[in-house]
């Protein structure tokens, strides 16, 4: 069990660990997401690996990458065929076609941060490369103490709020 905790104390509800791996299958928009994945891919901050497990499942090459050797254990006993410890400021030996950033762009945590972010992404991709990712829009949150938090943090221009997870 996981309790996700901001630096202003509020803890959401306990996460359970077979919530990261999907027993009832990925959400709709995770599936679009593997979709629309294309040659080489890069899966940054992977996890569990059940997003790689999918790109994988369409006979796609993923380097699944996650900053906890945990983390990388868990995936290679999952199947993940390339899971290192790691993330996007890594060298690699070829460029992607795909990186995939799916639930964990908060990991750039503000804007000079994603600025960084995406000039590394030039040296990481292809030529037509692309990036997958999503974000939660601060500003249209339906939890009015998250859009006070974000606001009191000076994040209304991001679109993402940072959380810290304690184990």
């Amino acid at each position: 069990m996981c309790i996700l905790r901001r630096d202003d104390g509020i803890a959401y509800p306990p996460i359970y660990a077979k919530q990261f791996f999907y027993p009832d299958g990925l959400p709709e928009l995770d599936k679009i997401a593997v979709e629309r994945c294309a040659g080489r891919v890069l899966d940054i901050g992977a996890g569990a690996g059940s997003h790689s497990l999918a790109i994988q499942g369409r006979r796609l090459n993923v380097t699944s990458v996650d900053i906890s050797a945990k983390a990388v254990r868990v995936m290679s006993e999952r199947g993940c065929k390339d899971a290192k410890v790691g993330d996007v400021f890594d060298s690699y030996s070829e460029p992607f076609d795909t990186i995939f950033v799916i639930l964990n762009i908060g990991i750039v945590q503000n804007l000079d941060g994603l600025a960084r972010f995406l000039k590394r992404l030039e040296t990481r991709m292809t030529g037509g490369g692309q990036l997958i990712t999503d974000s939660i829009d601060s500003l249209n949150s339906e939890d009015e103490s998250y859009r006070k938090y974000t606001a009191r943090q000076n994040c209304e221009r991001l679109l993402f709020g940072r959380t810290n997870v304690a184990i």
